[in-house]
C-alpha cells in the first residue's frame, strides 16, 4: 500500500504513520520498492504512536462521549504543528 500511496503523493507532501500491525510476528518485513519518491517528491514521512496522544484522552472523553452501543463513529480531527516550507 505503501507504494501506491508514494506513487499519488504531491511534492512537499506529508505522510504520518501509525502501526505496522501485519509486520509485528516477521522475520521479514515487506518493503516498498519506490522509497526514492520520498526524496525526489520531497515529502514528510512521520511515524507516531497512539501513546503519543494518551494525554488528550481526558479532553476525548468529554468532548467526544457516547455510548458504546449506539453505533456512532466519529472521524477527529486533532491539531498538528504547523510546517514552514523554504
Amino acid at each position: 500500500m505503501l507504494e501506491a500511496v508514494l506513487d499519488n503523493m504531491k511534492t512537499y507532501g506529508r505522510i504520518a504513520i501509525c502501526g505496522m500491525v501485519s509486520q509485528y510476528d516477521k522475520d521479514e518485513t515487506a518493503g516498498a520498492s519506490n522509497l526514492s519518491k520520498i526524496v525526489s517528491s520531497r515529502l514528510t514521512v512521520q511515524g507516531f504512536l497512539q501513546s503519543d496522544y494518551l494525554h488528550l484522552q481526558p479532553q476525548f472523553i468529554e468532548n467526544y462521549h457516547f455510548p458504546l452501543d449506539s453505533a456512532r463513529f466519529l472521524a477527529i480531527r486533532l491539531p498538528t504543528p504547523t510546517a514552514t516550507i523554504y
